[in-house]
């Protein structure tokens, strides 16, 4: 029995000076995170466009949007906009309720009008050569059944702008945990985990066209859009 407890009581001692060898030692370490901001010029200009007709004549009110809208198309293929860049969003065809308003009667009640048919169609444009910006919306309020919104400047997210952020987004965290370190009177060792935050982008600005196309070009001014990369670095501390 004696010699039992001697055997326990040896295992135990070994196994707490094996805790205490530096490789089993927890490893000091500091998680800082590092950010990189970047300003750059929008590359992207979307435009929405719409075309709507009312006619008694369901058959008439859809010829007039189809060619319409037909014509809409060539004129944006013609300005060089590639197919994948143009995109149906809605087609509706529907009837209303033209409404009459009876005009002796104060104040006047709305009453029962004739009843047409409403067709519409409407695309969504997306134009990679933004200083095509002026001549696609001149383009498009030529169109007298068009209806347009935008444009909507942005970025483009295919651009090779992550690359350089993030390098420079881990050198700020690097800086960040020197600071610390030397704050505490460590060394900083190497980089253990490094793991991607986010990327960020305002939304697009839109701004409201000039109505009379006869008189003077569209006023556009892309603008610039910041975009940023964040990262969580774990670094050793010595």
């Amino acid at each position: 029995m004696t010699k039992f407890i001697l055997a326990v009581a040896f295992l135990l001692i070994g196994l707490g000076a094996s805790w205490l060898t530096p490789w089993s030692q927890p490893r000091a370490m500091i998680t800082v995170t590092g950010q990189a901001k970047q300003q750059v010029a929008n590359q992207i200009a979307n435009f929405n466009v719409s075309v709507t007709q009312a006619d008694k004549d369901k058959q008439a009110a859809v010829e007039a949007v189809n060619q319409e809208m037909d014509k809409i198309i060539k004129a944006v293929k013609g300005l060089g906009v590639a197919d994948k860049d143009i995109k149906t969003q809605n087609i509706s065809v529907h009837e209303i309720e033209v409404a009459e308003t009876e005009i002796m009667i104060y104040p006047p009640r709305p009453r029962s009008g004739e009843k047409q048919w409403q067709a519409s169609n409407s695309l969504a444009i997306i134009l990679r050569e933004v200083d095509q910006t002026q001549a696609l919306a001149d383009l498009l309020q030529g169109f007298s059944l068009a209806q347009v919104s935008g444009p909507g400047f942005s970025l483009d997210e295919s651009s090779d702008n992550d690359a350089e952020l993030l390098t420079q987004a881990v050198e700020d965290a690097r800086k960040k945990a020197e600071q610390v370190a030397a704050a505490s009177g460590r060394k900083l060792g190497k980089a253990l985990t490094v793991s991607e935050g986010f990327s960020s982008q305002p939304g697009p600005l839109y701004r409201a066209m000039e109505a009379d196309m006869a008189l003077t070009p569209t006023p556009v001014e892309p603008g610039s859009s910041q975009t940023s990369k964040t990262v969580t670095v774990v670094f050793e501390l010595k």
